[in-house]
């Protein structure tokens, strides 16, 4: 997350994503069926490329590892059905980060999440209200503290 680098912003919302940059990686060598040598020289050439001077550099793709600044609202939300990102890297998301709230839907997979209301108004509402919704708006699908139950929206 670049927010956790310096990047300012007032609010953050997660779509259907990995918790580490690693998970992606396995699922890239799972896929494409390469050996761990070469999943150790990819990572190796990226690191030195891109990060140099950096010990652990994909620190900088965590979420967990490089949580976001104190403070800074967060809305995760991820669909339980998701095929690409499995949906327990949302609760690493918000876990690493207090105070998240956690959006899930349900049947929406990894993409059409980003095209429906269930994900759009409560992202709308999050990024231009107060990060807190009112407790009668949970009910209607909108996004919920990580602390309460998380909002299921059956499609």
């Amino acid at each position: 997350m670049s927010v956790a680098g310096g990047l300012e912003a007032d609010r953050v919302v997660t779509v259907a994503s990995p918790a580490d940059a690693e998970l992606l990686l396995a699922q890239f060598q799972t896929m494409l069926r390469y050996s761990d040598r070469v999943t150790r020289e990819m990572t190796g050439r990226f690191a030195r490329t891109y990060f140099p001077d950096d010990e652990d550099p994909f620190a900088w793709l965590s979420a967990v590892r490089r949580p976001l600044p104190s403070g800074t609202p967060l809305l995760v939300a991820h669909d339980e059905r998701d095929g690409m990102v499995p949906f327990g890297e949302a609760a690493r998301i918000a876990d690493a980060n207090p105070g998240a709230t956690l959006l899930t839907t349900k049947g929406l997979g990894h993409s059409r999440i980003l095209s429906t209301d269930v994900f759009l108004d409560p992202a709308i509402d999050f990024v231009t209200t107060d990060a807190v919704i009112p407790p009668a708006a949970r009910a209607t699908g909108r996004a919920m503290p990580r602390a309460a139950e998380p909002v299921t929206a059956l499609v």
